[in-house]
């Protein structure tokens, strides 16, 4: 019931059972299960150290290179809350490492910090493959390339390691006018 699509888009368009909805939040729980499966397959831990899994020509700032998996989890990391991140995600990524742990290390939902398990569970699952890919690019985002790379390892992991095995599918992209996905809508505000 009800419209994937609304008017204030253009059209109105019907739920089907078919309908591809995007999962928002809740997709966290994939993350971390991708995330960690992957410590754990390499005999590491939710208390194992974050920073050698992140690409080595990031500069890492106040207290990073202490911060854990669990932080990263649990939203006590003490990174600051991303800005920009909508228009640049790996600037993004670079900025909220570079700056480090600012923020206090109690629990302070931050999903731009969260963000960095798209980066985390490629390299945990194969940092050597990761690693070349930074270092082949010079750590230089042109064209998106580092950020489109890692994502599509992510996306690959995701299906291959979690979803296919369960008979689970899944899709990361789609066009709502073209394709039977719904698009999010926040109607707070009245807008409806």
């Amino acid at each position: 019931g009800g419209a994937r699509v609304h008017r204030i888009d253009g059209t109105r368009k019907a739920f089907t059972k078919d309908t591809v909805a995007q999962t928002a939040s809740a997709a966290k729980l994939i993350n971390a299960t991708a995330l960690i499966k992957e410590l754990y397959a390499h005999g590491l831990t939710v208390e194992s150290k974050v920073a050698p899994f992140l690409p080595s020509c990031w500069e890492k700032g106040k207290d990073v290179g202490s911060m854990t998996f669990r932080q990263l989890l649990n939203h006590t990391s003490g990174l600051p809350k991303g800005s920009g991140c909508d228009a640049d995600p790996y600037g993004c990524l670079v900025k909220m490492i570079k700056e480090g742990r600012t923020q206090p290390r109690t629990y302070a939902y931050n999903t731009h910090a969260y963000d960095l398990l798209r980066f985390l569970v490629p390299m945990v699952d194969d940092l050597d493959a990761g690693t070349a890919w930074f270092d082949g690019w010079e750590c230089k985002n042109t064209g998106g390339i580092l950020n489109s790379r890692m994502s599509e390892r992510f996306v690959r992991y995701i299906r291959h390691e979690l979803l296919d095995p369960i008979g689970v599918a899944g899709t990361f992209y789609g066009d709502p006018f073209t394709s039977n996905v719904a698009l999010n809508y926040d109607f707070a505000g009245g807008n409806g």
